[in-house]
């Protein structure tokens, strides 16, 4: 299969939601180029959609390492930590993150809430109807 033929069908596995087939060539593809970031994040993208969400958090981890300017790997990274249940990680990874100041807030306020925190879940909502 030509790097063309391999692209068209990962992406058309993807299209298709076949997340399981589209990750099995990702980790071939991988094996043969270990830092393609293309690779890692469609990686990253299809654990996440595939419901798995820690693999998905180690793709996007290692992206945030190679690409510390990516603030997107950085979202990408704190919202599977979020859904895998890491809490007190997710929150770690949304303070690195500097931009996209609605998504983090966003993502913090469902932290606390899910942490229990009712009067930081408040706050983090009024301050984002405010701010808009």
């Amino acid at each position: 299969m030509t790097w063309g033929q391999v692209t068209a069908t990962i992406y058309g596995f993807i299209r298709d939601a076949k997340y399981t087939q589209a990750i099995r060539l990702l980790e071939e593809q991988l094996h043969l180029l270990p830092d393609s970031q293309a690779a890692l994040s469609l990686l990253g993208y299809c654990h996440y959609f595939a419901g798995d969400y820690v693999a998905a958090a180690s793709m996007y981890s290692k992206l945030v390492g190679m690409h510390a300017t990516e603030e997107k790997y950085r979202l990408y990274h704190a919202q599977s930590l979020y859904k895998a249940g890491m809490l007190v990680d997710a929150h770690k990874a949304c303070m690195t993150i500097e931009g996209k100041h609605n998504d983090i807030k966003n993502l913090q306020a469902c932290i606390r809430y899910d942490e229990g925190d009712f009067a930081g879940n408040v706050y983090s909502a009024l301050s984002l109807i405010f701010q808009q």
